[in-house]
């Protein structure tokens, strides 16, 4: 009896296949998008200011930044506005799917 019950839960409960084709291409053209790459440019101009005076500041002001220090300010830059851009793709996909 188990075997009924379980074909037929695997075909009601089977997860509908995505076309990764279609939704890449919509994901990377939601990632160019205006609004979403100004609100990305925000965010992190915002958390990445934060971050970089917290972890960073010191070592700058004393003028003692090398290439490995800007390069940990720039990623410092970079993650937030991934994240930003990142949420509002995966925000706005699953708003047209509806």
């Amino acid at each position: 009896m188990a075997g009924p019950v379980r074909l037929y839960a695997t075909r009601c409960f089977k997860p509908k296949p995505r076309q990764k084709s279609v939704l890449s291409a919509r994901a990377f053209q939601l990632c160019t998008q205006r609004n979403i790459v100004v609100r990305g440019l925000k965010f992190s101009m915002v958390v990445g200011t934060i971050l970089v005076l917290i972890n960073q500041s010191d070592i700058i002001l004393q003028g003692q930044a090398d290439a490995l220090i800007w390069t940990k300010v720039l990623l410092t830059y970079t993650v937030p506005y991934i994240v930003s851009t990142l949420s509002s793709v995966q925000a706005t996909l699953v708003q047209e799917q509806g």
